[in-house]
C-alpha cells in the first residue's frame, strides 16, 4: 500500500463491485491523526465505533476522553 497507512484484509468479504479486499488503517496512522485533533469537538460514540472498525489492531488505540 502506498505510504503504508493501510493494509488489505482479505479475510473480510469484499464490499465493492471490483472485488478488491477491504482495507484497514494502520494503528500508527490513526494515532497520528487523533493527536492532531487539538481543540476539536469531542468524538461521538458513532465516531469511535467507526474508528475502531476501520483500524487494524484497534486494541492499541487510546481514544480521547470527553466522548459525547
Amino acid at each position: 500500500m502506498l505510504l503504508g497507512i493501510a493494509r488489505e484484509v482479505p479475510e473480510l468479504h469484499p464490499h465493492n463491485a471490483d472485488n478488491r479486499p477491504p482495507l484497514r488503517l494502520e494503528s500508527w496512522a490513526v494515532k497520528a491523526a487523533l493527536r492532531r485533533r487539538r481543540g476539536a469537538t469531542a468524538l461521538k460514540k458513532k465516531d469511535i465505533e467507526e474508528i475502531r472498525r476501520c483500524t487494524h489492531d484497534d486494541g492499541t488505540l487510546k481514544l480521547p476522553e470527553g466522548v459525547d
